[in-house]
């Protein structure tokens, strides 16, 4: 299909399968899901971690099995180290002044990663290896995680999330979307953050409350900011929209910033994670037909 994105529009197109591979472009919802069923779909795999664009509920009823990948987390968790110290360095407003053969200092100091606190929501498996990644250079790491665990002994220590947004100069999120972890990140948790500190997001758009953080940006209580995804992204990321009009306000805002930086959610795009994504994904279908069910099965989806 030339359109990489299913739709109710282009379930027809597919395939005679019983089978489908999907991206995080493709919103499967309650009336797809039931277009799927019609098409005789038993089974989808989806090629990334996050499930919420799938409504699970339904594809249950239809008896559609549900699968996602769980692909390395080097390339996210490297992505983020590189905007955590783009961010302390102001790197955006660096590289447009260079561009433009502006080489002043003026605005562009800096700090270092090693004198800072770095706060981490979420310690799975990328929250774990950023901790990991940055803990040689000498920074004090902070984590809240409803789950410590005890191989980051030594590495993080694990405090309330009030108290980490109190003492990190930085902080990155890599908690899982969820109804309880939806806008973790609002008004009333940025008041609680030090002023001047800066936040790094490559885990979901909608763990943060975007209006939120770009009021807190204008009265210059939050220093900067680097965002890989935003809440309601899809429409854009992944997208050629240079001939388009934007009318995602949250995004032209944040763009707007010389002091925030933006992705279009690219932190796992890497040669290793495609590769492992396809083959996962592939491999879990199979599977499912075989023995009705595999280990990458979203749990309550069967």
């Amino acid at each position: 299909m030339r359109n990489t994105r299913l739709e109710l529009a282009t379930r027809n197109d597919l395939p005679e399968t019983d089978s489908i591979s999907i991206l995080g472009q493709s919103i499967i919802d309650t009336e797809l899901v039931a277009g799927l069923a019609e098409r005789g779909v038993k089974y989808i795999s989806t090629r990334t971690v996050g499930f919420d664009h799938i409504d699970l509920d339904t594809a249950k009823n239809f008896g559609i099995t549900v699968g996602h990948v769980t692909y390395p987390p080097n390339s996210v968790a490297e992505y983020t180290v590189m905007l955590i110290l783009m961010t302390l360095r102001r790197m955006k407003l660096v590289m447009h002044r260079a561009q433009i053969q502006d080489f002043s200092l003026m605005g562009s100091q800096g700090s270092e990663l090693g004198n800072s606190t770095v706060g981490i929501i979420g310690t799975g498996r990328i929250g774990a290896m950023v901790a990991n990644l940055i803990k040689p250079f000498g920074t004090r790491v902070l984590a809240a995680d409803p789950y410590p665990k005890a191989e980051l002994e030594g590495i993080v220590e694990y405090v309330d999330l009030d108290t980490l947004l109190a003492e990190s100069d930085l902080v990155t999120l890599h908690a899982p979307a969820s109804d309880a972890n939806h806008h973790v990140i609002n008004a009333d948790k940025i008041a609680k953050m030090r002023k001047g500190a800066t936040i790094v997001n490559c885990g979901r758009g909608d763990l943060i409350d975007a209006e939120a953080l770009i009021s807190a940006l204008e009265a210059g209580h939050i220093a900067g900011a680097a965002l890989d995804v935003l809440e309601n992204d899809l429409e854009y990321f992944h997208r050629d929209v240079r001939l388009g009009t934007i009318r995602h306000r949250n995004l032209v805002l944040l763009r707007s910033f010389p002091n925030v930086l933006v992705t279009p959610h690219i932190s796992f795009y890497t040669r290793e994670v495609v590769a492992a994504m396809v083959e996962q994904s592939v491999g879990s279908l199979l599977e499912m037909r075989t023995d009705g069910t595999s280990p990458l099965v979203v749990r309550g989806a069967v």
